[in-house]
C-alpha cells in the first residue's frame, strides 16, 4: 500500500470518529432546549438509539417509565414520529413559560351543578 493511502484512510477514520463523538456528546447533553431546536431533517437522519434517547430525554407526558424502557422494541417509523412529537412538546414547553414538564396527568375537571 502507498503511504499516502494509509494516512488518508487514517485521517478519514479520525474525522469520522470525531464526528461520531461530537454527535454522541450532543445526544448525551440533550435538554429541553436542544430537543426543541432539532430540525425534522436531523431527526430523520438519526439512528434508532439516538431517537430513543431523544424521546426519553423529552419526558413526554403520556409515556410512563415502563413504556420508555420498551422504546427500543418499536420500529423506526414509530420512533421518528415520537421524536418529532417530542420536539414539538419541548418547543411548546420552552416557548410557553409555566407549562408542565415531565410525566404529568391531566385530570378531568368536574363541575358542581
Amino acid at each position: 500500500m502507498a503511504p499516502g493511502l494509509v494516512s488518508g484512510e487514517l485521517s478519514r477514520v479520525a474525522q469520522q470518529t470525531s464526528t461520531v463523538s461530537h454527535v454522541a456528546a450532543t445526544l448525551a447533553a440533550l435538554d429541553q432546549g436542544t430537543i426543541a431546536d432539532l430540525p425534522s431533517t436531523r431527526i430523520s437522519e438519526m439512528n434508532c438509539d439516538e431517537l430513543v434517547r431523544v424521546i426519553q430525554n423529552a419526558h413526554l407526558p403520556f409515556l410512563n417509565d415502563e413504556a420508555c424502557e420498551h422504546l427500543t422494541f418499536h420500529d423506526r417509523q414509530t420512533l421518528e414520529r415520537l421524536a418529532n412529537l417530542a420536539q414539538r412538546c419541548c418547543f411548546n414547553r420552552t416557548t410557553r413559560p409555566g407549562s408542565p414538564v415531565g410525566n404529568t396527568t391531566y385530570e378531568r375537571q368536574t363541575f358542581d351543578a
